[in-house]
């Protein structure tokens, strides 16, 4: 029996303890979770998903391949690493692949401990972004987590900027041990609407209602192109109400009225991509974002600010959509408009998209374990 691949996230952490309603789907690293799975069971891998929950969510199996296993390793920390350490020794996984810090942090202290094992850390934050958020207190107790980071077999960067953010963070960490690995994207099925049905051409954003999506920035934009009357704002993500509160009432203030539309959490946003004549990333700090590279996949015309980090490396420099200086929310008005007058090749933003492809990041991660697993039995 081929040994697995096993991948551990907060992919359905907890999922037992949460109402029947909430979606599977919830944050990026969910999607990266499914499509890293999915892609590798594509490619012809076992694969296991190592879940922080009392047993496997029999919905989530209808968003997986069947190649892909649950493995349920309870919600207690204590349980978890029991669960841990006794799925490791018994089917002697290929390689841990940890996804965001809970799950990088259990991993290493089971590698520590069953060190014939690979280990790879993915990482998909700007970290310097994090830690300048962060209280004294926790940016102390972050920046001795991440220094454990050099005890992985590998590190896998979501894009180059990520890559050397973290090379600025830890000195003395070998670069040929930190990877870029894209984001695995599922190219949807897409054909173009332009408009709503109501006639008005839609400016598009999705991401969560927090401060660094940056969607207070899109209003503000959005207010200087309220002059036509043709264009309708439409938000696309969950908040907490305090979140959602306040960025209505700036578009109150900016007298926007009902011409921003925050529509929610959005399962399949294939739909809304298709109505958009323009999507619009504003975030003040990304990695790579799934979004953008989604609505190129669609063909729809994008603009971003040039924040840290992915939007200038997904748009090529600009070369395959608009790229503006990060903050000006003037330039970001602009280019909307002119995107709008001139969206552009759609074929050239749908070839980009595909070369982050799900099979093409496959190949790259499995070239990986591959060359660790010969690291290993080499030693």
């Amino acid at each position: 029996m081929t040994a697995p691949i096993a991948i551990y996230s907060s992919f359905l952490r907890n999922h037992a303890r949460k109402p029947s309603s909430v979606s599977l789907i919830q944050h990026g690293i969910d999607r990266w979770t499914v499509e890293l799975a999915n892609a590798l069971a594509d490619a012809g891998a076992a694969v296991d998903l190592l879940i922080k929950n009392d047993a496997p969510v029999p919905a989530a199996q209808a968003i997986l391949h069947d190649g892909v296993r649950q493995v349920a390793t309870g919600c207690s920390r204590l349980r978890s690493y029991a669960a841990l350490w006794g799925y490791v020794r018994r089917h002697r996984p290929r390689v841990l692949v940890g996804g965001l810090r809970h799950a990088n942090r259990q991993l290493l202290r089971v590698g520590s401990m069953l060190p014939r094992t690979p280990v790879v850390l993915s990482v998909h934050d700007h970290l310097s972004s994090v830690l300048a958020r962060s209280a004294p207190d926790a940016r102390a107790a972050y920046r001795r987590e991440l220094a454990r980071y050099r005890d992985a077999d590998a590190l896998a960067c979501v894009s180059a900027g990520v890559r050397d953010d973290l090379l600025a963070l830890l000195p003395g960490l070998p670069p040929q041990r930190v990877h870029v690995l894209h984001n695995p994207v599922r190219v949807p099925d897409c054909t173009r609407s332009l408009m709503t049905a109501d006639g008005r051409r839609v400016i598009l954003g999705a991401g969560r209602l927090s401060d660094d999506k940056g969607f207070d920035r899109l209003i503000d934009a959005f207010a200087l192109l309220a002059e036509d009357s043709g264009l309708q704002l439409m938000l696309c993500g969950d908040g907490t109400p305090a979140q959602r509160q306040a960025l209505q009432q700036q578009a109150r203030d900016r007298g926007l009225g009902e011409r921003v539309v925050f529509a929610g959490h959005v399962d399949d946003l294939a739909c809304r991509y298709r109505e958009a004549a323009v999507f619009v990333l504003s975030s003040r700090t990304e990695a790579l974002p799934y979004v953008l590279l989604e609505a190129m996949a669609c063909g729809t015309p994008v603009v971003a600010f040039d924040c840290p980090t992915g939007p200038a490396e997904i748009l090529d420099g600009g070369r395959c959509g608009a790229l503006v200086a990060d903050g000006d929310v003037d330039a970001l008005a602009r280019a909307i408009r002119d995107t709008l007058d001139a969206p552009g090749d759609a074929a050239l933003r749908r070839a980009r998209a595909a070369e982050f492809a799900r099979a093409r990041v496959a190949r790259r991660w499995l070239t990986l374990i591959d060359a660790l697993g010969e690291r290993r039995a080499a030693a």
